[in-house]
């Protein structure tokens, strides 16, 4: 695809599409079967030029009309949209991006540098729902965090200062998003939110692992739990996989989190600066290299129970297609590996 990957490729299973996004501006959708066929494909179908380099963290999504939508905040107040069988085209937004734009409600989540936090029909720009804006009082720019989404109608998204909301979506008056629940961090994230079963786990600005509970029994909360300090800073994740929370540190050691505020296991990590996010394939964790190596480890111990050579430095994925795995080099190439 010419140029180094924006993201993980996304698989689109109503259309059996392949879709993968370059930071030189350039969207491609590829038929999934034409990935299992041998050779090098020079050409991929349907690339659309953005006309725009992307740049810092970036957001691809499914929308609910079978669409896609890419986003970063390097871009200002707009985000492409490319129909499932229309042309793509900008959508303008109502204010510069404070962090990428996201699939959510129906519609697409805009976080707004100003502060609000708005959910806009993908066709016209409109407001689906009376946009939130969080209480006054503070710098004259949000720097948002990625927004997580947990479910049709509830997310995490941090302020970029000492705020964490969840938001959800309530019908009276009328249809609106408001926090369900707000807890205080120590300084900007360091790193992503990172969701496993009903915790969430946040690197705050005192380099601290902190834990928050999501609540159980219909229960919807963000009650600080407990906290971990890092011995370095945080180089990789959180990611979540599975029922783990992974992330890497500076000082060269990899740690998994589980769904009950605890840590499973910490180990030396031997294998160099990791790409990408996990990927958990029954009981064995599959990390990516910046160098080409895709590593398999025991999900419950962290053991290193293999490594395979894949010959070109990498960038994103990997991601399951059937029996095989499908990760994006840096170079732009597009890699099709048996699964370890």
């Amino acid at each position: 695809v010419s140029a180094p990957p924006a993201g993980a490729p996304l698989s689109d299973a109503a259309s059996g599409r392949m879709l993968l996004f370059n930071r030189a501006g350039a969207l491609f959708a590829m038929p999934a079967d034409d990935l299992f066929k041998g050779g090098v494909q020079n050409s991929v179908a349907a690339a659309s030029e953005l006309g725009a380099a992307l740049s810092g963290p970036v957001a691809a999504s499914l929308l609910a009309d079978g669409g896609v939508a890419v986003s970063s905040a390097s871009v200002g107040a707009k985000a492409l949209v490319a129909g499932k069988t229309g042309p793509r085209r900008w959508l303008p937004l109502p204010d510069v991006l404070g962090a990428p734009a996201v699939a959510f409600h129906g519609g697409l989540l805009a976080p707004g540098k100003l502060g609000q936090v708005r959910v806009v029909d993908p066709a016209t720009g409109a407001d689906l729902v009376q946009p939130f804006q969080p209480r006054l009082g503070r710098g004259p720019e949000y720097r948002w965090s990625t927004p997580l989404v947990m479910s049709n109608d509830e997310l995490l998204l941090a302020d970029g200062d000492t705020r964490l909301y969840r938001l959800g979506v309530a019908a009276k008056p009328e249809p609106h998003l408001t926090p369900v629940a707000e807890a205080e961090l120590k300084g900007p994230l360091a790193a992503p939110l990172a969701v496993a079963g009903a915790t969430v786990y946040a690197v705050n600005g005192a380099n601290e692992l902190v834990a928050f509970s999501l609540g159980q029994g219909g229960a919807k909360t963000l009650a600080a739990g407990k906290s971990w300090p890092l011995t370095a800073p945080v180089v990789w994740g959180p990611y979540a996989a599975g029922p783990h929370v992974l992330l890497a540190t500076l000082d060269d050691h990899l740690l998994a989190c589980g769904d009950a505020q605890n840590t499973l296991w910490q180990v030396e990590w031997k294998h160099g600066p990791l790409a990408g996010t996990p990927l958990l394939v029954g009981d064995a964790l599959l990390l990516p290299t910046k160098s080409g190596q895709l590593c398999k480890l025991a999900a419950a111990s962290g053991d290193v129970q293999g490594v395979v050579e894949l010959g070109e430095p990498l960038a994103a994925g990997p991601v399951a297609l059937g029996d095989r795995l499908l990760l994006a080099a840096k170079s732009g190439a597009l890699l099709v590996v048996t699964m370890p």
